[in-house]
């Protein structure tokens, strides 16, 4: 999507608003044949919150120490960066 001339931040959301659905969709297949046990999926979940904001803060602050805007941006530019 950047080599087509979309924005970093546009592309960057679209990339994760299809990841995002993805997942749900695979949850719900997983969840409506019954291959997830109860137990199984709240401790996935505790813990999927508990390091979802450990990222959102430790990102926040590396973007404050940097002056950048966006963590998707940030991701795509150290991807992009040879060796």
């Amino acid at each position: 999507m950047l080599e087509m001339g979309v924005l970093p931040e546009v592309a960057a959301a679209t990339s994760a608003t299809m990841i995002w659905f993805t997942s749900c969709s695979a949850s719900v297949v997983f969840i409506s044949f019954g291959a997830v046990q109860v137990r199984y999926r709240c401790v996935c979940c505790v813990a999927k919150c508990g390091v979802g904001r450990w990222q959102l803060h430790s990102f926040s602050a590396l973007l404050r120490l940097e002056h950048q805007q966006s963590c998707g941006v940030r991701l795509l530019c150290t991807a992009e960066q040879p060796g």
